[in-house]
């Protein structure tokens, strides 16, 4: 099965590592954008960022979910989404 896993917190991580050792295909990570941290203000990835990027996975970044996502979901004919823990709407 096609999942979408959308998440961005070290909380998400177990969760897509469950999806990726199940026999599902994890198809894209949509997470949110890098952002400045520490007293260098480097931009930093978050926790599923940096999980996906070791598992090589298509990784979106966005700031608010859109049509853009839905449009590629719908073009991917993926059979399952899964949120592991946001802060973002996402619509219906």
């Amino acid at each position: 099965m096609k999942i979408v896993f959308f998440g961005s917190s070290e909380f998400s991580v177990p969760f897509l590592n469950s999806i990726y050792n199940s026999n599902h295909q994890v198809a894209l990570v949509v997470t949110g954008i890098d952002k400045a941290k520490g007293r260098g203000r480097n931009m930093l990835g978050n926790p599923v960022k940096e999980y996906a990027c070791k598992k090589d996975f298509k990784i979106i970044q966005a700031d608010k979910i859109d049509n853009e996502i839905f449009t590629w979901i719908e073009r991917s004919k993926i059979q399952n989404v899964c949120l592991g823990r946001g802060n973002q709407f996402i619509p219906y």
